[in-house]
C-alpha cells in the first residue's frame, strides 16, 4: 500500500446507527422545546406573575388589565414543561388549562379565539372542550382563585 492511499475501517465515522438515534433525539428533544415556545408565540403571557409555592401562579389583575375582557388568555407559566394558560370568563371568574393536546401531546396555538393543534388538527375552544376531534377529551382543567386584587392558579 502507498503512503498516499486512504484506508477506512469500519469503524471510522458515525454509524448509521448512532447517525438515526441522534436524529431521533433531536426531533423528541425539538419536540419538548417547541412546545412552549409554539404557545408563547401565539398567546401573549401575563405579567408580573409570581410563582408560588406546591407550582401555583399567582397573577396581579392590575398588571394585567386585559382580563376584565371576556375571553383573554394569558400565558402565566409552565407546568412538567407544559404552557399553562389563564381565560378571563364573565365577571370575576377564570379558567385556566394546561396548554397540551390531548389526543397526541401537541402544543396549542391561539387562532381565531380557539386553540388549535398543529400536529392532527384537533380544536379546543377557550373553555378547554374540544369543538373538532381527532381530540376526543377536554384539556386538563386546573383550579383557580380568584381575589378582588389577583388570581392564583393552581
Amino acid at each position: 500500500m502507498a503512503s498516499s492511499e486512504i484506508t477506512h475501517s469500519p469503524t471510522d465515522g458515525i454509524s448509521r446507527r448512532t447517525l438515526f438515534c441522534g436524529a431521533l433525539l433531536a426531533a423528541v428533544t425539538g419536540s419538548a422545546i417547541n412546545m412552549s415556545s409554539a404557545a408563547a408565540a401565539s398567546i401573549p403571557t401575563a405579567k408580573g406573575v409570581k410563582k408560588l409555592a406546591g407550582g401555583k401562579f399567582q397573577v396581579p389583575l392590575a398588571s394585567n388589565p386585559t382580563l376584565k375582557k371576556v375571553g383573554t388568555i394569558l400565558i402565566v407559566g409552565e407546568s412538567k414543561g407544559v404552557p399553562v394558560a389563564l381565560v378571563s370568563g364573565s365577571g370575576n371568574s377564570f379558567k385556566a388549562m394546561a396548554l397540551i393536546c390531548t389526543h397526541a401531546g401537541g402544543p396549542l396555538e391561539l387562532m381565531d379565539k380557539q386553540l388549535v393543534c398543529g400536529w392532527h388538527g384537533s380544536v379546543f375552544g377557550l373553555d378547554g372542550k374540544v369543538k373538532i376531534s381527532p381530540a376526543k377529551t377536554a384539556l386538563p382543567s386546573i383550579k383557580v382563585s380568584a381575589s378582588a386584587t389577583s388570581v392564583t392558579v393552581g
